[in-house]
């Protein structure tokens, strides 16, 4: 998924703000941001894990609760850390 679809399918799940008409880094940083992205993507039935951290061995499902957006933005964390690019992060969503 490209940021302007990203974009898209948080303002359709009701995230807006002021400040800019376009994403900006510190939407990336709201909690509101992710809420509305797990929303839209409906991460409400099983949570696709992609760690290699885990625990699990390869890469499987988990099952989701309301706080999948939790997980999600902690693997966005996580990603960004191992020097990696924010687009990346979303082409595999």
């Amino acid at each position: 998924m490209t940021l302007q679809e990203v974009k898209i399918k948080v303002e359709e799940a009701g995230y807006s703000r002021f400040y800019s008409p376009g994403l900006v880094t510190a939407d990336f940083l709201d909690p509101k941001f992710w809420q509305a992205l797990g929303k839209s993507l409906k991460w409400d039935g099983q949570l696709w894990c992609g760690r290699s951290g885990c625990g699990n061995k390869g890469q499987h499902f988990h099952p989701s609760s309301a706080q999948d957006w939790k997980a999600k933005w902690h693997d966005f964390i996580t990603h960004l850390i191992e020097g990696k690019s924010i687009e990346s992060f979303f082409e595999q969503l």
